[in-house]
């Protein structure tokens, strides 16, 4: 019985670690949305608000910021991300099992190669590229290197 009660106080307390490390980003980006912008800058981290809350709200509702134009193209660049990546994944997987070719292991052994390339890696190059084809300021420049994963 005794075994059985510090057994379930490990869970417990296992359970609220995790339940406070799930809440914290939640709890720091209200913290932050109190915060000037070179408090931000300054500080790492503050889990205590500041008094910045109403500065914070006129940027928010400005009209040199609109939200809605931003959400609306995180949704287009999420959605086309998604699907391109599924379409093109499925065709590949296809590809890869359900045909018998030479160069098959050759191939998958390349894909796996440059999945692991960071992607912080191929950025300052893959943005020359898109500055040399004059992609730098459309939506397209953000779906394309998603489809690769």
């Amino acid at each position: 019985m005794r075994r059985r009660k510090k057994r379930n106080l490990v869970i417990y307390i296992v359970c609220i670690v995790l339940g406070i490390l799930s809440i914290l980003p939640f709890w720091i980006m209200i913290t932050n949305a109190t915060r000037s912008t070179v408090q931000i800058q300054q500080h790492a981290i503050s889990l205590i608000p500041s008094t910045h809350l109403a500065e914070n709200m006129k940027v928010l509702t400005g009209k040199t910021f609109n939200p809605i134009t931003g959400f609306v193209n995180s949704v287009i660049i999420s959605t086309g991300a998604t699907v391109l990546s599924v379409y093109f994944s499925t065709l590949t997987a296809y590809a890869l099992i359900a045909y018998e070719w030479r160069m098959r292991q050759s191939f998958f052994t390349l894909i796996m190669a440059v999945m692991m390339i960071p992607t912080q890696v191929i950025s300052i190059g893959f943005y020359q590229f898109m500055y040399r084809i004059g992609m730098t300021n459309n939506l397209l420049a953000l779906i394309l290197p998603a489809i690769a994963a």
